[in-house]
C-alpha cells in the first residue's frame, strides 16, 4: 500500500486488474519520459485521468489477492478512512461489482477524475468524499487537554 495525505477531500476509485503486473504497470511512474519536452504523462493512471503529473505523496493504492464486494475491508488501514467509509460504502453499494483494487487520492486529484479501462483492467471512479485529516490532530489535542484535567494531584 502506498500512502500519502493532504487536503480535505479524497477521490476514490475501485478496480479489477487481471494480474499484479498489470496493476504495477498502470500505477508505475516513469520520470525519464516526463523530463523531456514532449510532456509525456508520469504514469498510465495519469493518462487515464487526463493529467501529465500528480504528486504521488497524496496517492494510496492497494491490490488484494481476491476480488471482493466488501469495500469496508478494502478501506481498512487507509488514511483517515473513518471520515469517509460510510459515504463510500453507500456509493459502492449502488453498483457493487467484485473488485481487487482501491485507489485514493487526497486533495486536488490528478486531472479529471473519471473511470478508465483497457486490456486486463477496469478502474471505476466512485466519487469525491469529505475527509478531515486535521481532525485527528485536533482530537489528539483535545484528548491530551482532557487527560490533563483528569489528573488529580493530592
Amino acid at each position: 500500500m502506498s500512502s500519502g495525505v493532504g487536503g480535505q477531500r479524497v477521490q476514490v476509485w475501485v478496480g479489477d486488474f487481471d494480474t499484479p503486473d498489470r496493476f504495477r504497470t498502470y500505477f508505475g511512474e516513469n520520470y525519464e519520459e516526463t523530463e523531456g519536452q514532449d510532456g509525456a504523462p508520469i504514469s498510465l493512471f495519469a493518462t487515464g485521468q487526463g493529467a501529465r503529473f500528480y504528486d504521488h505523496d497524496f496517492l494510496e493504492t492497494q491490490l488484494v489477492p481476491e476480488r471482493t464486494t466488501d469495500i469496508r475491508a478494502l478501506l481498512e488501514g487507509h488514511s483517515f478512512s473513518r471520515f469517509y467509509t460510510d459515504s463510500l460504502v453507500q456509493a459502492f453499494d449502488n453498483n457493487p461489482l467484485p473488485t481487487n483494487a482501491i485507489v485514493l487520492f487526497f486533495g486536488e486529484g490528478p486531472g479529471e477524475a473519471r473511470s478508465a479501462s483497457g486490456p486486463g483492467f477496469e478502474l471505476r471512479f466512485l466519487g469525491t468524499f469529505d475527509c478531515n485529516p486535521k481532525a485527528d490532530s485536533v482530537n489528539s489535542e483535545q484528548q491530551a487537554a482532557s487527560s490533563e484535567r483528569r489528573v488529580h494531584h493530592p
